[in-house]
């Protein structure tokens, strides 16, 4: 299975993280299930490969939220011991995936107004959230 282009943003495991995973698997079993999205891998990429490479038929379940990009960053983000390269490079590659976000929105309309699916909220629901209106703050 190929992994989705947002999972990607961060880089795989270390080796010696990876060699750690399998063991665990090995010895505990999948406890996390991987998560596809455009059926592609969304989370789990370490687990994924882990499982091919133990003969571990991985369990699946697909992503059901609206704003994947942030689940990933969530899932991926603080768990992570990444150096400051690598986060740099994760920030450039989520700056992209919001900058395609934003390209495809313009074209995506709303009764409320275009919708922001990277953030999965619509101008009037922002300003119901923040309670404003746009005339005392326009988005």
């Amino acid at each position: 299975m190929q992994f989705h282009e947002i999972a990607n943003i961060f880089p795989i495991m270390n080796e010696q993280e990876f060699v750690e995973l399998k063991a665990d698997i090995q010895e505990q079993g999948l406890l996390e299930p991987i998560v596809t999205y455009e059926g592609k891998i969304l989370d789990g990429r370490n687990r994924f490969m882990a499982c091919n490479e133990l003969g571990i038929e991985p369990e699946f379940v697909p992503y059901t939220g609206n704003t994947p990009l942030h689940y990933v960053v969530s899932k991926n983000l603080k768990r992570r011991h990444l150096t400051a390269g690598q986060k740099a490079f994760v920030g450039a590659e989520i700056e992209k995936q919001l900058a395609e976000l934003a390209r495809k929105n313009l074209s995506t309309h709303t009764e409320d107004g275009y919708r922001n699916s990277a953030f999965g909220e619509t101008p009037k629901a922002i300003h119901t959230h923040q309670r404003t209106t746009p005339r005392t703050f326009p988005l």
